[in-house]
């Protein structure tokens, strides 16, 4: 706004009586405004002391310039600036549809982001990298982009996953399988379902009443589905039931050929308590009919604990004798003779759909087993050794004495009571037993005191052989069906609720229909949406009482996304991000705030004086001057704001702010071209027009329809039935001196005087409330220790989808040791696909020395230490490793060892917590010492001995006794085959032996050679971290603390860098409150500057700045009261507050600073003149965020409650403690001005004198 250069003398001070008229007043000049500060300038002009006209020059003032007079159409036409602004805006809009058509995806980025400047971040992205980098095959770094992939014929390039993958054999997958043996699954979809089951109001899911109520609801879900019917084709009405286990459920088989499939065995918590005399007896039949993967061990299960075949002292019996089966029950002798002969008379079927396949596939995997035979013995010393039992148990909960088929919904009787139930939950609580390791599995189970638990989990599956049509039948014509699956189990769900009288909470969710739930969701948040911006709209229309205002109000606001996105593409080069959406909820109310401002200042300029209100073009400067100041500066400060949090390294948060900043500046741009030629617009074409001038429909009188207001005059004329009675609303009149609006009237008398009366009362309450606020941000707020919820915890789809997350922390992460990257710069290219790591230093190739070697294989074995003073290793969090807490390790199966050189735990239950290639390098090394494997039975070389049990040739030496090789001797070890046939061989072992999580194929312990295999070019090992993925900076910082203590402690000559997940949320945690301190300090600086720019005096932007900085207080400590802590949303939230709430209180200090009198006095014309553009705005912006509490998407609700938060914080503390603030300490006359504002008043002063 130009500066003034007339410095009004006042002749007359009355008791203000404000009158400001409303829209639809005639347009005839009015008479001068009475009752108000009167001024006068030399040339002998009036004006109102209310507010005066732009700060220039008598002649200046009556003089548009010519880019007023463009937008005003005084250049070009009436129409001609709005129509191109409107054009350009559709322009941008068509602009980004043919962008997205040909970008497609690539534009568009649902990952979220890493900051790639943190060291730690680096560290563990570039292991990561360098473990896909040790892949071998068409997964290799060789094979990275699409070209290089087609180049080898045996590779193939998959589009959907953007990587290289192996050619598939011609062998399918379903030659290989039985019927509906696998889950029947598509890219669309699959036949998965999850059940969640959630205790209400203090219930325990293990009381007997919820646990009969789940068992009732599984028993007809898994049969008949409570009726649920499938359409028989797709053009046919006619329907027909279809049982679950009769026509889908995922089957199991023998391990015989030629027998019938059976429901596989259902992961549900009602397996651990179905296990009734009935229960067990299903399982011993089940087992006698095939239906176990333990094959011939499974002979020893009985319906006692105590094995029979056991002794008391924990020692096999018959062990001693060279056929120990005699020695046992003639039952169990029967039995397993009974079980080998079976496996040896089992052959593989071979592909009858292509002789090509192998025949060591799924078949012959399970013939396999044969082997088992000479396993048999020793493996039953074990068990007596471990004190096992060998009651017949439920599925998962024993390795040898369960079934696979134990369809509990079918093969149960009841559920267990009394003594019985008692022992099942001391099981569930035994660390020991394995019925605690299968209750993991279906229970968040709490055994503090009593058991307890919140939410369990039950999990089955379709089968099917997984063709396109077969899917697309069972999910269109079976789950989704208006009498379905679905439709049937919501049913079903729902009785059961309702008969659990609100203490038990069903979360149904099938694969085959998570994206319809999803998409629903999205759906129906998309509508509200669309209702936030009608409420916008509808009010702007009541507001303006113009239909096409309100239209071209609520376009400059839409229209400035698809502008911002162009320029984020084109200019910025960045892809777009969903959260970014959120934006037009943001610029809903910072786009209203322009726009009101622009219309109050237009209807304001009718009634100025005659040199001003004569002329329609001088009142067009008039009122573009005055509010293109005040959008200027509240734009300023909220872009600036956002172009702090732009300067972020969190990409999230600096994706948002550069989006939200090109948003409110081209929403500027916007308001002060478009909206402001839009007045003309109405004034000229549609002012005094009830519908369109094409109608030739005049305005009626107020309080008719089709007359002035909302909704053609509806609205008036319900409030005032029909214009007969003005109680509701003041009448409007055509003539003289029009009636304030109620708003006004509000704020500059009722408003006003409460601040004369409580003002100080006023002053002390916000400044407590402010300093509680204060104390609740700095002792409540923390960072956030877990990923905000996907959606409303009333939304069954967004419920179990965190449900399942809260599951999935039960996975432990890996605390990894790498060598080979370069420490300090460990990444040479990020990408969106594959990271390139960077390879330096020395610490690989080191390890070819001999005292490297031993160094490593000691770091190693220090999770041996166990529960320790330092807590190396247990069971439990307290511990640095999860694993066996006993100081020691775990006594390796002596089977495995001596006929393969394979480390495996005898115990199934004792975990040694790491994964370490020097281990396999020292197994590998004792195994072949004295080349004692291949001498059979002339078992005589130096070091060998013979096995009489396994009839096996070994070597004498141990791991233990490695004592580091010569270089030489140690790459040639790692580059002969056979040490490879050795690594694959060990793999497929353990996986046959149901320790796949063992078997990782080099992801998480792996050693990698130099082209020429002559150098070690990286190495890794890693250890299972009781730390979880998520904690709060201080737990994560204690882990890394230990970490580092731990390495340095074993490995302390040894280089390279440890790495965890848990680290990128440390980093990520730790720049949070970095930015967000930071954000809200530079913002609150950017404020004052913009203020002090704006008004020139250093006292009215000091209080500016402390109503902004107490609403920004009072903000952050709400945060932690709404329970609410400092992740990525919150972040961004921190960084924009202090930009949205700066508004109100920048538009009523500008109007404070260009008044006259004394502070009461300008008081008053402030919240006269500017109170009710800023409530307009506030109500606006508070209406659209109301419309977000109802979306089901947290992150829209959070969102929404932000917005809400902050602007009800603004408009009230800035009308109601910047005020009081103003009325006690605002300056006057030159006080605080700036001394070149003085000496600029000073010259003109004297030039008028002059």
């Amino acid at each position: 706004m130009p500066e003034s250069s007339v410095s009004p003398t006042r002749l007359n001070v009355k008791p203000p009586e404000p009158a400001i008229p409303t829209a639809h007043a005639g347009d005839t000049e009015q008479e001068e405004l009475v009752g108000e500060a009167i001024f006068a300038g030399p040339d002998g002009h009036v004006a109102t002391g209310r507010q005066l006209a732009p700060e220039q020059d008598s002649d200046d003032v009556l003089k548009p310039n010519c880019w007023e007079l463009l937008l005003y159409g005084e250049t070009f036409g009436s129409c001609c600036p709005c129509l191109t602004f409107f054009a350009i805006g559709w322009l941008f809009f068509l602009v980004l549809i043919i962008t997205l058509a040909i970008g497609g995806n690539s534009l568009f980025s649902f990952e979220e982001h890493v900051m790639t400047g943190n060291l730690q971040v680096q560290q563990y992205f570039a292991h990561m990298a360098c473990l896909r980098d040790s892949v071998q095959g068409c997964r290799d770094h060789n094979h990275s982009t699409e070209e290089r992939c087609v180049r080898d014929k045996e590779c193939q390039w998959d589009e959907e996953r953007y990587e290289c993958q192996n050619l598939e054999v011609s062998c399918s997958k379903s030659s290989l399988l039985r019927p509906r043996e696998a889950m029947l699954e598509s890219e669309f979809g699959s036949g998965f379902v999850m059940v969640f089951y959630e205790a209400q109001n203090g219930a325990n899911i293990l009381d007997s009443d919820i646990l009969a109520l789940i068992h009732k609801f599984e028993k007809e879900l898994l049969t008949t589905v409570n009726g649920a019917k499938t359409k028989r084709d797709k053009e046919t009405e006619s329907y027909e039931i279809l049982p679950w286990d009769e026509d889908y459920c995922m089957l199991t088989y023998p391990d015989y050929e030629g027998a019938a499939g059976k429901c596989r065995a259902v992961q549900s918590l009602m397996n651990l308590f179905s296990m009734t005399d009935h229960g067990r007896q299903s399982i011993k039949n089940q087992v006698e009919n095939g239906f176990t993967s333990a094959g011939p061990l499974s002979c020893i299960c009985s319906d006692d604990a105590q094995c029979s075949i056991c002794n008391a002292d924990g020692s096999l019996k018959g062990a001693s004798m060279s056929n120990p089966v005699l020695a046992w029950p003639a039952d169990v002798g029967t039995c397993v003779s009974r079980w080998l002969s079976l496996e040896s008379n089992t052959a593989a079927p071979s592909s009858a759909n292509n002789s090509d396949c192998d025949e060591s596939g799924a078949e012959a995997g399970r013939a396999g087993r044969s082997g088992a035979n000479l396993e048999l013995i020793p493996m039953l010393q074990q068990h007596c050794l471990s004190n096992q039992s060998c009651q017949w148990s439920p599925p998962e909960a024993s390795q040898m004495c369960s079934s696979t088929a134990f369809y509990h919904a079918t093969d149960g009787n009841g559920l267990v009571a009394g003594q019985e139930r008692e022992n099942v939950l001391q099981k569930l609580c035994d660390p020991k037993s394995r019925w605690h390791i299968a209750a993991q599995n279906v229970l968040k189970l709490q055994c503090d005191s009593d058991p307890y638990a919140q939410v369990a989990r039950t999990q089955f599956a379709a089968g099917g052989t997984n063709e396109s049509e077969e899917f697309d039948h069972f999910k269109q014509l079976y789950v989704m069906g208006h009498a379905g699956w679905l439709a049937r189990a919501r049913l079903l769900e729902e009785a059961i609720e309702k008969e659990s009288k609100d203490k038990l909470r069903i979360l149904l969710i099938p694969g085959a229909a998570i994206m319809e739930e999803y998409l629903g969701l999205l759906g129906r948040d998309a509508l509200l949406s669309i209702g936030s911006l009608l409420m916008v709209w509808f009010y702007m229309w009541f507001t303006f009482e113009s239909c096409f205002l309100a239209l071209c109000g609520i376009f400059e606001i839409i229209f400035s996304l698809p502008v911002a996105w162009c320029i984020l593409i084109y200019v910025f080069q960045k892809q777009i991000f969903w959260y970014q959406v959120l934006c037009i909820y943001m610029i809903l109310g910072i786009g209203a705030d322009d726009v009101f401002i622009l219309h109050d200042a237009w209807v304001q300029s009718a009634y100025q004086a005659k040199e001003i209100s004569k002329d329609p073009t001088i009142r067009f400067a008039w009122a573009y001057r005055k509010s293109f100041h005040a959008m200027a500066i509240t734009s300023a400060t909220t872009c600036g704001s956002f172009l702090i949090g732009a300067l972020s390294p969190l990409p999230q948060v600096q994706g948002f702010c550069i989006f939200a900043a090109i948003v409110v500046f081209v929403d500027w741009i916007f308001c002060v071209t478009f909206f402001a030629s839009a007045l003309h617009v109405h004034e000229k074409v549609f002012k005094g027009w009830a519908l369109m001038v094409c109608c030739q429909s005049q305005v009626r009188e107020p309080g008719q329809c089709l007359g002035p207001g909302c909704c053609c005059g509806g609205f008036r004329a319900m409030l005032t039935c029909g214009g007969r009675h003005w109680k509701m609303m003041p009448k409007p009149v055509s003539g003289g001196r029009p009636q304030p609006r109620a708003m006004e009237k509000f704020f500059s008398e009722q408003l006003f005087n409460f601040h004369l009366k409580f003002s100080k009362i006023l002053l002390l309450f916000w400044f407590f409330f402010a300093c509680g606020m204060g104390v609740s941000a700095g002792l409540l707020l923390r960072p956030a220790t877990k990923q905000p919820p996907m959606g409303r915890e009333h939304i069954d789809v967004t419920r179990a989808t965190e449900l399942s997350r809260e599951f999935g922390k039960k996975q432990l992460q890996l605390s990894s040791i790498s060598f080979g990257l370069h420490v300090e710069d460990p990444i040479e290219e990020w990408s969106e696909t594959r990271n390139i790591p960077r390879y330096g230093g020395s610490a690989a190739s080191d390890l070819k020395m001999q005292q490297k070697q031993l160094e490593l294989l000691q770091l190693c074995k220090a999770s041996d230490l166990g529960d320790d003073v330092s807590r190396t290793r247990c069971m439990t969090k307290k511990c640095l490793i999860m694993g066996s807490a006993l100081p020691q390790e775990c006594n390796p199966d002596q089977i495995t060892w001596k006929t393969r050189g394979i480390y495996m735990p005898a115990d199934i239950l004792c975990n040694t917590g790491r994964y370490c290639i020097m281990e396999d390098i020292a197994n590998f090394w004792a195994f072949n010492q004295g080349n004692c494997s291949g001498q059979g039975h002339n078992c005589t070389g130096p070091g060998c001995s013979w096995d009489d049990l396994l009839s096996v040739c070994h070597s004498n030496s141990l791991p233990g006794d490695y004592p580091g090789l010569d270089e030489s001797v140690f790459m040639d070890l790692l580059a002969s085959d056979e040490w490879t046939t050795y690594l694959t061989g060990k793999a497929q072992y353990l996986r046959e032996n149901g320790r796949s999580w063992d078997a990782d194929d080099g992801l998480m312990t792996g050693i990698r050679l130099n082209a020429e295999k002559t150098d070690i070019t990286s190495a890794w090992i890693s250890y299972n971290a009781s730390a979880e993925y998520q904690e709060t900076i201080d737990q994560a910082n204690e882990w890394l603390a230990r970490w580092t203590s731990f390495k340095t402690t074993h490995g302390p000559t040894l280089g390279g860098f440890q790495t965890m997940p848990l680290y990128v949320f440390l980093a990520t945690q730790n720049e949070l409150l970095k930015a967000a301190a930071s954000g809200i300090g530079f913002s609150l600086l950017i404020t004052y500057i913009v203020l002090l720019a704006a008004t020139m005096n250093f006292w009215t932007a000091t209080i500016g700045l402390i109503t902004v900085g107490a609403i920004t207080t009072a903000f952050v400590g709400l945060l932690p009261l709404v329970g609410w802590s400092l992740g990525d949303n919150e972040c961004i939230f921190l960084i924009a507050t202090v930009g949205l709430s700066v508004d109100y209180t920048v538009h009523l200090l500008h109007s404070y600073s260009s008044a006259e009198g004394t502070s009461r006095e300008k008081v008053q014309h402030a919240l006269a003149g500017m109170g009710i553009s800023v409530a307009n705005s506030a109500i606006t912006t508070l209406l659209a965020a109301c419309v977000l509490f109802q979306c089901g998407f947290y992150v829209f609700f959070q969102f929404g409650g932000f917005i809400f938060m902050v602007i009800a914080l603004s408009i009230l503390m800035s009308t109601n403690l910047l005020m009081p603030l103003l009325l006690h300490f605002g300056p006057e006359a030159e006080q605080g001005m700036l001394p070149c504002r003085k000496r600029k008043a000073a010259r003109v002063t004297e030039e008028v004198i002059t």
